[in-house]
């Protein structure tokens, strides 16, 4: 029997979420990771948003991982919890399934042991210059890119995700 820790692992660490999709509810690793940690990369990029406000909208993703969540009605509840716009709740809502679902993701690499270096792969609409630069490049697990982040999102409106890389 092969030893797996040879076996060449390649899975993306993210899905891109677009407005017209459904949150998935397969990802239960996400939904966990943002019971915890959820409204944490909020405080981050926003931190005029009150704790409180905070904590409803890690409640907000949670359950939108949980059940069949239509991204247009997440971005309505998340802007029901304080938020004063629809373009602000949409991108923490993009901030927030992100950070739950690359975390979550990374978590687990890590705990198998079988995946020690990522890829930083810098996708969306227009990547902005912080993340061309991290763009293609390989880390060792935790190792930071040259933004200075260890995984997405860099920013708000990060499209960007990871890639585990294959030791052959």
């Amino acid at each position: 029997m092969k030893n797996p820790k040879k076996h060449p692992i390649d899975a993306w660490l993210q899905v891109e979420i677009t407005h017209g999709d459904v949150i998935a509810t397969s990802n239960l690793q996400a939904a966990e990771w943002a019971a915890k940690h959820g409204g944490e990369i909020s405080g981050k990029f926003w931190p005029e948003i009150i704790e409180a406000t905070r904590k409803r909208i890690g409640e907000i993703i949670k359950n939108a991982f949980e059940k069949k969540t239509p991204f247009s009605v997440l971005v309505g509840e998340i802007q029901k919890a304080g938020v004063p716009s629809e373009d602000l709740a949409a991108s923490i809502a993009n901030a927030e399934i992100s950070s739950a679902q690359v975390n979550a993701n990374f978590e687990a690499f890590k705990k198998t042991g079988l995946v020690s270096k990522i890829k930083w792969l810098a996708v969306g609409r227009e990547p902005c210059p912080t993340c061309k630069e991290n763009n293609g490049k390989v880390r060792t697990i935790g190792e930071k890119f040259p933004s200075g982040d260890a995984i997405p999102p860099a920013h708000p409106d990060c499209y960007c995700i990871l890639m585990t890389v294959s030791e052959k």
